[in-house]
């Protein structure tokens, strides 16, 4: 999994994915 590179990116990207999602319409 190459985007498991960085525990602290890896948590603002997901944090930044949540918030991208719940813009576009989904609900995590």
């Amino acid at each position: 999994d190459g985007f498991r590179t960085k525990g602290v990116e890896e948590e603002k990207d997901v944090e930044e994915r949540k918030e991208f999602l719940r813009k576009i319409g989904y609900k995590l």
